[in-house]
């Protein structure tokens, strides 16, 4: 493995700090565990299959289905692996980082009347958990550097919301999305192979940093034919998502050892949550059932707002893309308390190449099946700069394009409430050629497992 060169530590702190310190932290489960019970079986669809207190992170407007009281609860059992590898792969083997999967999605809806229901949902996205990812590949001008990263991460989703039933076959809802999030990293050269494990070892970056921020979603729901056919739409707001920091940053030569003096700083940061335009369609014929979403995600607009970082603003932005994500399905009801659910989903990539130099240009098209998306060449903000736009980086979940299967099985039970099972399984990859950001192969693997409980009083 490279060792760290002396004259280059300043460098490489400043490039932990503006270009890795926050991608290692977004590989949340978040971006791929759908939170409740009815979208984990319908591959992430919740236009029109939500209900309770979930519908509040997708169409508010189905919390009317409440019972007059019906808290709900959804344990999840996941196996996520996201690796990668460096287009140098012989000084360099598959970085695979560990994502806390939530244990658990809770919350409530309220009717109190025919007309008007309040709904509650809770989405633990952290659990606090230390996390350690061994030998990154950090790019330090024209080559790479080994990092080991130990990470923190917690954090929630909260969402309120009320609908109501303007007549009996439409209703509307409004909601507030809460998001809490807060990370620790640390960052470490790599142990020499004669090195005291158990010695203690200053970071070259010790940061801790986090925010809180906010997004409105509203929607409808519309029923058609004797209710045999439902279309719903929803919108959720853009948001700029602040964080304060705080980091130590060792740029002496005894960085990574206990002589070592780093220096205190105090950062902002901001990202970019896109906007998110959703439609839905649903219908049922007697025991069988089909539904279909999409929702549209306005990444592009987040370009030139989002810091690769903490500290000062880059010259350019990230390559972001506007998404569509689709998903759909059959249920099929084996009699009047017991139904079945398959559905397949499709996600795209958030991010581009970025800006590449035109030699790298051929390769970056001949890449597009595996990137799935096209090549960004010379992207321009400014008439007299030429800004560094980047690209895909390490950690960054949502540029990785996936596909999802999913299917369940629900049961009435006594009463008012129902269970259900379901398991979904996710595959992604991408591969982005040398002359890119992030140049290398990017894997996505998640297995997963599901029990909810809902039960109306």
């Amino acid at each position: 493995m490279r060792q760290l060169i002396p004259d280059k530590l300043r460098a490489l702190a400043w490039i932990v700090v503006t270009t890795c310190l926050l991608v290692p932290a977004r590989a949340r489960s978040e971006e791929l565990i759908f939170p409740g019970i009815q979208p984990k079986a319908a591959a992430g669809a919740g236009q029109t299959v939500s209900r309770g207190g979930t519908a509040v992170f997708y169409n508010p407007a189905n919390i009317i289905f409440s019972k007059f009281i019906e808290p709900f609860v959804d344990l999840s059992f996941a196996k996520v692996t996201y690796s990668y590898t460096n287009i140098d792969t012989e000084a360099f083997s598959p970085v695979t980082v560990p994502v806390t999967t939530p244990a658990v999605t809770l919350g409530a809806s309220f009717r109190p009347t025919e007309s008007f229901a309040l709904g509650l949902g809770f989405y633990p996205t952290g659990a606090g958990k230390v996390q350690t990812i061994n030998a990154v590949p950090v790019p330090v001008g024209t080559t790479y550097q080994a990092l080991d990263i130990v990470q923190k991460n917690s954090g929630y989703k909260l969402g309120v919301g009320a609908a109501f039933r303007l007549d009996y076959y439409l209703a509307v809802g409004a909601g507030l999305i809460r998001t809490s999030d807060q990370t620790q990293i640390k960052s470490y050269p790599p142990l020499d192979d004669n090195a005291d494990p158990d010695a203690d070892r200053i970071p070259l970056v010790d940061a801790i940093y986090g925010g809180a921020w906010n997004q409105f979603i509203g929607g409808i729901r519309s029923e058609l034919f004797d209710r045999t056919v439902a279309i719903a739409a929803s919108y959720k707001t853009a948001v700029t998502k602040k964080y304060a920091a705080t980091s130590t940053i060792c740029l002496a030569t005894a960085c990574g050892t206990a002589d070592a003096d780093p220096e205190y700083s105090a950062f902002e940061g901001v990202g970019y949550a896109p906007a998110a335009i959703g439609f839905g369609l649903e219908a049922r014929f007697g025991s069988f059932g089909g539904f279909f979403d999409l929702v549209h995600e306005t990444w592009s607009k987040g370009r030139l707002i989002y810091k690769r970082g903490l500290g000062p603003d880059p010259d350019g932005g990230v390559d972001y893309i506007d998404t569509n994500n689709f998903c759909g399905g059959i249920k099929f009801w084996l009699a009047p308390k017991h139904m079945l659910t398959a559905a397949f989903g499709k996600h795209d990539a958030n991010i581009g190449y970025g800006t590449v130099t035109e030699t790298d240009a051929a390769a970056l098209r001949g890449s597009q099946k595996a990137a799935r998306k096209p090549a960004r060449l010379g992207l321009d903000d400014a008439a007299d700069a030429d800004p560094v736009i980047g690209g895909v980086t390490f950690g960054a979940l949502e540029a990785v394009p996936r596909n999802i299967f999913a299917g369940g099985y629900r049961m009435k039970i006594q009463g008012n409430g129902y269970l259900e099972a379901t398991f979904q399984y996710t595959k992604g990859s991408r591969a982005v050629p040398e002359g890119a950001s992030g140049a290398g192969l990017y894997t996505l693997n998640v297995i997963l497992g599901s029990l909810g409980l809902a039960y109306g009083f």
